[in-house]
Parts: C-alpha cells; sequence; structure tokens
C-alpha cells in the first residue's frame, strides 16, 4: 500500500475499554453463546454494517465493506434465513445494486 489511500474496511466487533482503547475481551464471544444471543447479536452486526456501508455510498464513498458474521446469524430461520434475509432487503433498499454487501460471508 505504497499510496496511503484507504481500499477496504472490515468490521470488527469490540468493546470501548476504560483507557479509551477498543478490544475483544476475553470469553466474550462464548459469553454472548451461553446467554443464547449469537443470533441477536450477529444479525445486529450485520445490519448495522449495511447501514453503515450504505451511509457510506450516498457520501460517494464506494468502498468494500468486510463482514464476519457470527456463524449462528448466516442461517437463522427466525431472521429470514439469515445473512441473505438481512443484507438484500437492506442493501437494495438503500440503493446498492453493488456494494458488495450481498456475497456470500467467508469464515
Amino acid at each position: 500500500m505504497t499510496s496511503g489511500k484507504l481500499v477496504s474496511a472490515e468490521v470488527l466487533l469490540r468493546i470501548q475499554q476504560p483507557d479509551g482503547s477498543w478490544d475483544l475481551p476475553d470469553g466474550l464471544i462464548d459469553r454472548i453463546e451461553c446467554c443464547g444471543l449469537m443470533v441477536t447479536v450477529g444479525h445486529w452486526v450485520l445490519e448495522e454494517s449495511c447501514r453503515l456501508l450504505a451511509a457510506w455510498q450516498e457520501r460517494g464513498i464506494m468502498l468494500p465493506l468486510s463482514v464476519n458474521p457470527l456463524c449462528a446469524a448466516t442461517d437463522a430461520p427466525e431472521y429470514g434465513g439469515g445473512y441473505a434475509g438481512t443484507v438484500n432487503p437492506l442493501s437494495h433498499s438503500a440503493g446498492n445494486t453493488d456494494s458488495g454487501s450481498d456475497r456470500k460471508p467467508t469464515y
């Protein structure tokens, strides 16, 4: 990356620490899963990622956004098929036709 130009972004689940830094606390994913919130949190991450991508595109920022959703959210029937059920309606309702957000997730 010699130009210094931003070419893509990645969504990360992090919590702000008391010192102002951002980190994924040890065991957070396990706690989310134990509380039965994996699908809910995964859906929220996908939904907010789509909203962020749409906001960027409205401002003329055409930047790929990589999202690695929590596995349980990718095929949860209560969210209309998980990943595709969340991403596609939000992507298309925002006028995004080639956002890259409707690609299948990688794990």
